[in-house]
């Protein structure tokens, strides 16, 4: 089976609630370079005050102005990446007997539907093994999951035909394998790393093999009055939650086992009161600045980069840099191969040659749907045409037939109608008369009367060119009195 092409075009959305935070990347021979990105505020505007925009709308709209600034050319192919709250994913440590490693899934799925007790159909899960993990039989791996329901309800605030994601994932992960690929050595005992994620934190507990324990946690209160809800108030809220964090993992990880404390993000904090309460619990403090991770990337110093975009970066780092996919909820519900993925980019025109490609076919189609349409109509014309002339062979032959007919009974026809001419009194006319040797002779009279009328048939039955005319009916019509004769011609030869 023909291996899937690697994409090295990326775009990662992150919902914040409050802003849509966007960053694309792409990978250059052996460069990672930053094409755009920045920041949309979801707040609804102060004018809004009748008909305020929904979320949902927002984020939308935000999705779309997001691709108006990429650098993706048609049939460029790349992938969308989304990254979830990571409060709305459930994550547990397991560790696996030894076993094959396609076993492994089966046995994943089995503990994700038993801890969250719902069939596993209705769950949209997936597994986290560490890139130095090693080669051991019993797997010690992370399990992230939520409902379907939740999945489906993201795919279906997007807007249609709009940068449709490809992988939902979480971003703790991704900061994880980043630091392992920075610098491994701060993992060889258990660490906590604390990142940023808007107004939340994540907070993690791994060594080198695993990731053991993550949740994320509130860095503000909404009941809290506006003087205790400033930059010392979440520091002070987000210490408690190490403490707490500490405490949950001590059945595996005894006091003093933890050394290391790894801050992500916080590029504005003091953190005075996180410093103290490492100290109290013995553990050494580093930051990891956007920063430091920006220098990884060709420079980008027209772009709105912040600390926000932390795990962004991070993962951009781990899929292009170190080839590591990650967590994705899609599952086998990933976007089809598309002609994005298998066209090279290298083979795509130019847009101005696309629209003159676009432009002729146009035209092509159009002549070639017009001259259609003239066909169709020539034919049709030259057939009614060709019925027409057919009609009118048939009556020209009709009549040439009669005429032979007629020659060959040697009838005088200009005799005849003089003679009905001299012949005729001046009240009586000939309406119409039809002279056929075979069907014989019909002939309408005008005028006169009853009597006139027998007498001029008498007449016409004595004369050289009549024979056995008989009157067919007498009638009132507008023009007078008029007689229907039938009779028969006389032939002479």
């Amino acid at each position: 089976m023909k291996a899937k092409k690697r994409i090295t075009h990326l775009v990662f959305l992150q919902n914040l609630s409050d802003r849509l935070l966007w960053l694309e990347v792409k990978q250059e021979d052996d460069r990672l370079r930053i094409l755009s990105g920045g920041k949309y505020s979801l707040q609804a505007p102060e004018a809004e005050t009748e008909t305020p925009t929904a979320p949902e709308e927002r984020f939308r709209q935000a999705v779309g102005e997001v691709k108006k600034n990429l650098h993706v050319k048609w049939l460029t192919p790349f992938d969308t990446i989304y990254i979830a709250p990571s409060y709305r994913l459930s994550a547990r440590f397991l560790e696996t007997p030894p076993t094959e490693n396609e076993n492994i899934h089966d046995l994943v799925a089995f503990e994700v539907s038993e801890a969250l007790q719902v069939p596993i159909d209705e769950i949209a899960w997936d597994m986290l093994i560490s890139s130095r993990h090693g080669e051991s039989a019993e797997k010690h791996l992370l399990w992230v999951a939520t409902r379907k329901e939740y999945v489906d309800s993201i795919l279906a605030e997007w807007p249609p035909q709009a940068l449709m994601p490809t992988q939902v994932t979480a971003d703790f992960w991704a900061i994880y394998e980043c630091l392992l690929g920075l610098d491994e050595s701060g993992f060889q005992e258990p660490c906590v790393i604390v990142s940023q994620e808007g107004d939340r934190a994540t907070l993690t507990v791994a060594n080198r093999r695993a990731i053991y324990f993550t949740r994320s946690v509130m860095l503000t209160r909404p009941q809290l009055p506006a003087k205790e809800s400033s930059e010392s108030a979440k520091e002070n809220l987000l210490a408690s939650e190490i403490e707490r964090t500490l405490t949950y993992v001590a059945d595996r990880f005894p006091q003093g086992s933890i050394r290391n404390m790894i801050l992500c993000g916080f590029d504005n904090w003091e953190m005075q009161r996180i410093s103290q309460t490492a100290e109290s619990n013995g553990l050494a403090v580093t930051r990891l600045g956007v920063g430091e991770i920006l220098a990884l990337f060709q420079p980008a110093e027209t772009i709105e980069i912040s600390p926000d975009h932390l795990a962004m970066l991070c993962m951009a780092y781990c899929r292009l840099g170190r080839d590591i996919k990650g967590l994705n909820l899609l599952g086998e519900r990933e976007a089809p191969v598309s002609w994005q993925s298998l066209v090279p980019e290298a083979a795509i025109p130019s847009r101005e040659f696309m629209v003159m490609s676009g432009a002729l076919a146009t035209l092509i189609v159009a002549i070639w749907i017009g001259s259609h349409l003239w066909f169709n109509h020539a034919v049709t014309s030259r057939l009614k045409e060709g019925q027409d002339l057919l009609k009118l062979a048939e009556r020209l032959q009709r009549e040439e037939t009669a005429l032979r007919e007629m020659t060959r009974n040697h009838v005088s026809f200009a005799d005849l109608f003089l003679y009905l001419a001299e012949m005729l009194p001046a009240e009586v006319l000939v309406k119409s008369i039809s002279l056929d040797m075979k069907t014989g002779v019909d002939l309408v009279l005008v005028g006169g009367n009853h009597q006139k009328i027998l007498e001029i048939m008498d007449k016409l039955n004595t004369s050289p060119y009549f024979r056995e005319l008989a009157e067919s009916r007498a009638v009132n019509e507008k023009d007078g009195f008029t007689v229907y004769v039938k009779g028969k011609l006389k032939p002479i030869g």
